[in-house]
């Protein structure tokens, strides 16, 4: 007798807003007196990931997120979304008009340079 093949389960629905492009730079995160600089893995348009290194920021808590790459640079406010022992999320929440504008430019240079 011939077992019937079962069709492997479908990934869970993709959650993402926005594209993620590689960016190799550093991010300063500042929360309260604290100022992590830490080496960026990807950025969107909604937030960035970073790598950890050995640190812990409140999941919730709120962060200003200074970026300088490619002669771009902003400041933005932003969410905690993930800290685990190898990566910090960040989720943008600032409405800053110049931020964006900034972030909207560094994102293009991003995508023409892949």
């Amino acid at each position: 007798m011939t077992e019937a093949r079962r069709t492997p389960p479908l990934p869970p629905p993709e959650r993402r807003k926005a594209e993620r492009l590689d960016l190799y730079a550093q991010v300063e995160l500042r929360s309260g007196d604290a100022v992590l600089l830490l080496p960026v893995v990807n950025i969107s348009s909604g937030g960035l990931l970073a790598r950890n290194e050995g640190t812990h920021v409140e999941t919730g808590g709120e962060v200003t997120v200074f970026l300088e790459a490619n002669d771009i640079s902003f400041t933005v406010e932003a969410s905690v979304i993930r800290c685990d022992a190898m990566y910090i999320a960040v989720m943008f929440t600032s409405t800053d008009e110049e931020a964006t504008a900034s972030l909207g430019k560094l994102l293009e240079y991003l995508e023409s340079a892949r």
